[in-house]
């Protein structure tokens, strides 16, 4: 059953990763609510655990007394995510996306430097606020899933 909408959903965790499954669940369950497709499903949970890991390690710190606050605001086109960490913010055009040529003549096995990369790919729309408490702000339009390349 689809929920009455527009709908806003808040979650607020700790900065630990311990606490990634159970937004990766959350936001899992509202995209299979909502009617997204079994992939797009997937993306959007890989994008939030994506973007909470961020949150918990470059925002926070790693520090286990700040929190990461995610709002899931639900209407009937589209679902946007909200992520804020008690860091200072970054920009997002400053960050560059990873190079494979680089990682190969370096002999880089490691799996980091995706992340940004990998949410941009993944959702329709992403924003940054620049300034602390602003957040990570992604947007998933419900309609047009099948002619998205991502």
């Amino acid at each position: 059953m689809k929920p009455k909408l527009p709908v806003d959903l808040t979650i607020r965790i700790p900065s630990d990763n311990q606490y990634l499954s159970l937004v990766m669940d959350a936001s899992q369950n509202l995209a299979q609510t909502m009617g997204f497709d079994a992939t797009k499903t997937r993306k959007i949970r890989s994008a939030v655990a994506e973007a909470c890991s961020n949150a918990i390690e470059h925002g926070n710190k790693n520090d286990p007394n700040k929190e990461i606050f995610l709002l899931f605001r639900v209407d009937e086109s589209r679902l946007e995510i909200n992520i804020t960490d008690e860091g200072d913010g970054f920009d997002l055009d400053e960050v560059k996306a990873p190079s494979i040529d680089n990682k190969v003549k370096r002999n880089d096995i490691s799996k980091r430097g995706w992340g940004v990369f990998m949410i941009k790919k993944y959702v329709d729309e992403v924003h940054v606020g620049s300034e602390k408490n602003l957040g990570l702000t992604m947007v998933i339009y419900l309609k047009d899933q099948d002619n998205k390349t991502k």
